[in-house]
């Protein structure tokens, strides 16, 4: 066992930095992680948007039917500004602090299937992992964990994907095949 958590996502952050004020945030961080509170030491966080976000987003979403191989449009999307502060915070109350990152859904140009069409939902809902775009995903993974390394918040794992067999019909999802996931695995590590 590595450690006792939870899961935060940009919604949960929202909430924390712009409903608390700074003594209420810092108390409930405390009583969460710090060490004479309940002492958690891991977090799961969805690098995309996840089943209770704000809003449909990935760190490289781009107008349909467009594609970005080599990741230029790639940075850490704006729902995430909330998130560092917190998660530097969980840090300072427990220095043992680690994080497990988790995608529900790679950015809607690198699928195919239902939904990936969509535009207001992105095409984060359902459909799978285009082949042709195994190595663009693993490169946009090893990038996300790069994007929150160079702001002091190092990941200690992530996941290739949240729930690889199920495949959500209302919030951002997709399916993956063990052979997809092995693939996506060599391909995320030879990025890294």
């Amino acid at each position: 066992m590595e450690g006792v958590g939870a899961s935060l996502t940009d919604s949960a952050a929202y909430l924390m930095k712009n409903k608390l004020d700074s003594s209420s945030r810092s108390a409930l961080i405390n009583d969460l992680f710090g060490n004479s509170g309940a002492n958690l030491n891991y977090v799961r966080l969805p690098i995309s948007a996840a089943d209770i976000s704000t809003a449909f987003f990935t760190h490289d979403d781009i107008e349909y039917p467009g594609t970005d191989p080599k990741l230029l449009n790639f940075k850490l999307n704006a729902n995430f500004d909330y998130n560092i502060p917190i998660l530097h915070a969980m840090r300072n109350a427990n220095p043992n602090f680690r994080l497990l990152g988790s995608a529900w859904s790679a950015p809607g140009w690198v699928k195919t299937g239902n939904n990936v069409n969509n535009a207001t939902t992105k095409g984060l809902i359902g459909g799978t992992l285009n082949d042709s775009f195994t190595d663009v995903y693993g490169s946009y993974l090893a990038k996300v964990v790069e994007a929150y390394t160079i702001r002091d918040i190092p990941f200690d794992a992530i996941t290739m994907q949240n729930e690889p067999a199920f495949s959500p019909d209302s919030y951002p999802g997709m399916l993956l095949n063990a052979t997809q996931e092995a693939n996506l695995a060599i391909a995320t590590g030879k990025a890294f």
